[in-house]
């Protein structure tokens, strides 16, 4: 499967490749090496994102999508101790590509617990709603 490409990077905050990626540039590179889609860059740690409320300010470049509509390159946003500031590229309705300190990247299903009850929402990027 394609997705074995892309498995077992390591972790970086703030890394924007393969010798070490975040959550966030996994979700880029992603977008940019599978459809073909340049999303901007916030460019900013974990913290920095919960500190200026990010994921809640770039809301209006983001459709919010039905569980049953999720197609591949769908943002999976997550809470992470509470706040959102963690996402995922969506593979199918059920599985996502992310990548967490602890575990390197790695698929995973969005729509079991424990995964599910941190999922906030699937939004697709404003650009491929039209």
């Amino acid at each position: 499967m394609w997705t074995d490409d892309y498995i077992g990077w390591p972790f970086l905050e703030g890394g924007r490749s393969r010798a070490g990626i975040d959550c966030l540039g996994l979700y880029l590179l992603l977008s940019r090496e599978r459809l073909g889609r340049e999303i901007p860059d916030l460019a900013c740690t974990r913290a920095e994102a919960v500190r200026h409320r990010l994921a809640e300010a770039q809301r209006a470049a983001w459709q919010r999508i039905a569980p049953g509509a999720v197609r591949e390159g769908d943002l999976v946003m997550m809470r992470a101790a509470g706040h959102l500031a963690h996402v995922g590229y969506a593979i199918d309705p059920e599985w996502m590509l992310h990548i967490e300190s602890a575990i390197g990247s790695r698929l995973e299903r969005y729509d079991l617990h424990p995964t599910a009850s941190r999922v906030e929402g699937i939004y697709r990027y404003g650009a491929a709603c039209r």
